[in-house]
């Protein structure tokens, strides 16, 4: 009798566990994304799903968002996804592996130069880009446009004329030689850095939203030159360094100081100045002066030497002071009010999005970046951990409150739109810069 009652009870144990991890499941999908009825999409949204996906029914539609702007995702029964803007604009459509969107969707200039140059071949995906579109080919190639449907990575420049229909994408392309197409500029830099050296391969493509060359040379080393010649990156191969001299002065003085005979691997220009990998393994930041921005060099009240360049080294300075010390007053006073009975361990200078920042780290784990004027951007507390109460701001703490009473925040970051907002259940929340939640 005991034996039969044991087994009934474990079976009733576990169905309550599956019924509260069903639960918690449905609670969950619920809070994590808002889901809509595809009739409250925009009207032109509506009409394109009208025109390209008649006889498809729509799973569902949320609302989300993407490099900081508000969109509906919307999923098709067929495995599509469409993601559309608030104005109702598509700005991305996407067919499962080994699928096509549907025809028309292309706009006109890029589908004509598609059917010359692959004809028969079906486009998998195309995105509104910053720059124009990006389009997958169904043969894996990943083509570029502007916004008029002009190709931008149209592969190798043979004697400057772009390939026949092998030579878009990064294949193909003419004989003769590869740097006649190149700006003047480019080819300068290359007769004078890479004196001897032959050129394999030239080719168009597209970074960060700009049209750039992409140039090979025999010995390994790459060189990408925006439109008007000026050189963007230079990358030699592992344990190589790129030729002296294409360093600038300032940033070649500090090297010469600090890393005495350590040569460089990689110079890139950056919106906020350069990057320099060392062949020791660092990676330096400099302004557009050549001012060193990750020195560690907050800590101690100063800049550290040479051990304390760089992303290691970390403290620099001198020892025994305050590492806050060289924070500015707003940093201070945050670390302060939340942190009060917690020593600093480390303050170390980098830059994050092309901005440099104060990386605080915790004693307890926490870590916190501030910008140069102190004002907090991200605090980030260990796994399984809180960040301090208070540090939220009111409105989405209210919201919080409201709907998830009793879960810590993880993690909260300053974003463009507002602030995104990782909870201890594993929740990703998205709030825009008044506190309203985006997803």
């Amino acid at each position: 009798m005991s034996l039969w009652r044991n087994d009934m009870m474990m079976k009733i144990f576990k169905s309550a566990g599956c019924l509260g991890a069903v639960l918690m499941t449905i609670l969950l999908s619920c809070s994590c994304n808002k889901n809509i009825d595809g009739s409250g999409l925009p009207e032109a949204a509506q009409a394109f799903l009208s025109n390209y996906y008649a006889g498809v029914s729509v799973s569902h539609v949320e609302r989300d968002v993407e490099d900081g702007v508000s969109v509906y995702e919307v999923y098709m029964a067929n495995g599509h996804e469409i993601t559309f803007g608030l104005d109702g604009n598509w700005l991305k459509v996407d067919a499962p592996d080994r699928a096509a969107i549907p025809v028309g969707i292309v706009p006109g200039p890029i589908a004509s130069y598609l059917d010359a140059k692959f004809p028969g071949v079906g486009v998998n995906e195309i995105d509104r880009t910053s720059y124009g579109y990006e389009v997958d080919l169904l043969n894996s190639l990943d083509l570029k446009f502007d916004a008029s449907g002009n190709v931008l990575n149209g592969g190798e420049l043979g004697g400057g004329e772009s390939g026949g229909q092998g030579g878009s994408g990064e294949q193909g392309g003419t004989g003769g030689d590869p740097t006649a197409g190149l700006p003047e500029a480019a080819q300068a830099f290359l007769s004078k850095y890479y004196v001897g050296v032959s050129v394999s391969r030239v080719e168009r493509d597209v970074e960060d939203g700009s049209p750039v060359y992409e140039v090979y040379m025999a010995n390994g080393h790459e060189i990408t030159f925006g439109l008007d010649g000026n050189w963007l990156k230079v990358d030699a191969p592992d344990n190589n360094a790129i030729p002296t001299g294409i360093v600038p002065e300032a940033i070649a003085s500090f090297l010469d100081a600090k890393f005495l005979g350590v040569g460089v691997n990689e110079i890139d220009r950056t919106s906020y100045g350069y990057e320099v990998d060392l062949l020791n393994g660092w990676d330096l930041k400099f302004d557009a002066s050549g001012n060193v921005l990750n020195s560690g060099g907050a800590s101690g009240g100063g800049q550290g030497g040479q051990g304390g360049s760089g992303e290691q080294g970390g403290s620099g300075g001198t020892g025994g002071e305050d590492p806050v010390a060289g924070l500015p007053e707003t940093a201070q006073a945050f670390l302060s009010n939340y942190y009060a009975s917690v020593s600093v361990s480390r303050v170390e200078r980098d830059v994050e999005d092309g901005s440099p920042v104060y990386e605080v780290y915790m004693a307890n784990g926490h870590e916190v970046t501030f910008g140069l004027d102190g004002n907090w951007l991200t605090v980030d507390a260990p796994d399984r951990t809180a960040i301090p109460a208070g540090i939220v701001p009111e409105a989405i703490a209210s919201y919080l409150n409201a709907n998830f009473s009793g879960v810590g925040v993880n993690e909260i970051d300053r974003t463009s739109y507002g602030y995104e907002v990782d909870l201890l259940n594993g929740l990703d929340l998205k709030f825009n810069k008044e506190g309203n939640r985006l997803q």
